[in-house]
């Protein structure tokens, strides 16, 4: 009758190792899906993270070339150290186009608010050539303020169509460039 336990006892024990041995095996096997199921989500979340940000960068990239004609004709509204010159030249057109005779007395940036340009100009010409001139000054695409204006007619000259003027105006749209 031993013989017969053993017979069964074997068996059965064999089958409890491999049974024990399987679910073991099987819990191994489920811990290491979940843990490469893990690192799989963080990876892919890295990578849609990622993608977002390359996204955004190249949808800043278009904005910017997008909006390049926009800046351009922005920038045109301001002046910066770097073409006073060009302003000065524009000036002394206008002063062509307006038949006055223009001499600037001065150009300084204003020492108290950098942002600021003061321009002096001395005026020669008809009243009406004078008064056109500085209508053209202010329609500039600048920010302009006329701080004295001052007109007579030219001295020891009562009936002539000559008159002298004398203008100090600030340039608000002024950009220091250093």
């Amino acid at each position: 009758m031993e013989e017969k336990n053993n017979f069964l006892r074997t068996p059965l024990a064999i089958l409890g190792v491999l049974t024990a041995v399987g679910i073991f095996g099987y819990g191994y096997f489920f811990y290491t899906i979940i843990a490469e199921n893990e690192k799989t989500s963080l990876l892919r979340g890295e990578i849609e993270l990622r993608e977002k940000e390359e996204n955004r960068s190249l949808s800043e990239r278009n904005l910017i070339r997008g909006t390049e004609e926009e800046r351009q004709t922005l920038n045109g509204y301001f002046i910066n150290s770097n073409s006073i010159v060009s302003f000065i030249e524009r000036l002394e057109a206008l002063g062509r186009a307006s038949n006055v005779g223009m001499t600037l007395s001065s150009v300084d940036i204003d020492k108290n608010r950098k942002n600021v340009l003061k321009i002096n100009l001395r005026v020669s010409g008809s009243f009406q050539g004078i008064y056109y001139l500085i209508s053209l000054i202010e329609a500039m695409p600048y920010e302009i303020e006329v701080n004295r204006f001052s007109l007579s007619r030219s001295a020891g000259q009562t009936f002539t169509k000559k008159w002298e003027g004398e203008t100090s105006f600030e340039l608000l749209s002024f950009i220091s460039v250093k």
